[in-house]
């Protein structure tokens, strides 16, 4: 797994920040997490029932949400995904999907920890 460090952009997410009100933030970060857990969850079970079209629905909005909140890793990983899943390459997206998910997730968790309530 790559380091908690390198998972962010973290000039992506220090101008987002700034361009915000004070205290504006905690907010946004507390629906991404709503968000993102009902996203990993509808993932999961549009994978498990081989819908491959909802899938790459659900994986170009985890790559555009994680992407703007600096989740460049996890960005493209997701993309790849998106691209497989388009492609009906269903070996792919078994393949890709752990690694998308756990990305995903630790990406997530790094956010959380940099810049969540203190």
């Amino acid at each position: 797994m790559t380091a908690a460090g390198a998972l962010l952009d973290h000039a992506v997410v220090d101008d987002m920040i700034a361009a915000m009100r004070p205290g504006a933030f905690g907010p946004i970060l507390r629906s991404l997490e709503a968000d993102h857990a009902a996203r990993m969850g509808r993932i999961g079970v549009a994978a498990s029932v081989g819908d491959l079209a909802a899938l790459a629905g659900e994986a170009h909005d985890l790559a555009s949400t994680l992407g703007s909140f600096g989740g460049m890793e996890a960005a493209g990983l997701a993309r790849r995904l998106v691209d497989a899943a388009r492609a009906g390459d269903r070996a792919a997206v078994g393949a890709l999907l752990p690694s998308v998910m756990r990305t995903a997730d630790a990406t997530l968790a790094a956010l959380r920890d940099r810049y969540g309530p203190r």
